[in-house]
């Protein structure tokens, strides 16, 4: 049984916020901002440290609704900080991979017999 797609928009403060929901993720858009906040409904609580400077900022931040709150600036500055280092872990990857001559031979195979089909779908996207 899979899941429904809930997708909510409601009015808070004069600005408009939409909800999109499915699985156990759930989206928010927030018309003063262009990101889109993923924000799993599975959370834990944790306690950190950060700098007194760093929360002041942060607060401020939420005060002037940059972000919708102290807890979801932190959430989405450490969602972006894992991002980075999943990308730069594929990036060496593939660099990797570009230094294995069977896995290049099997690219440019598999390239070639694609080609035609590839140069048909491009037709149809002009």
């Amino acid at each position: 049984m899979s899941s429904p797609c809930v997708f909510i928009l409601v009015q808070f403060q004069r600005k408009a916020i939409a909800f999109h929901q499915y699985k156990d993720t759930i989206k928010v858009y927030n018309s003063n901002s262009r990101s889109v906040v993923p924000v799993s409904l599975k959370s834990k609580n944790i306690t950190f440290s950060l700098p007194v400077d760093l929360i002041e900022k942060l607060r401020e931040c939420a005060d002037n609704n940059h972000i919708p709150s102290v807890s979801a600036g932190v959430r989405e500055a450490i969602e972006q900080y894992v991002a980075n280092i999943e990308k730069k872990a594929l990036h060496d990857k593939m660099m990797e991979a570009a230094n294995d001559a069977l896995f290049m031979k099997d690219l440019h195979n598999s390239m070639s017999a694609f080609s035609v089909s590839d140069a048909e779908s491009a037709k149809e996207e002009k």
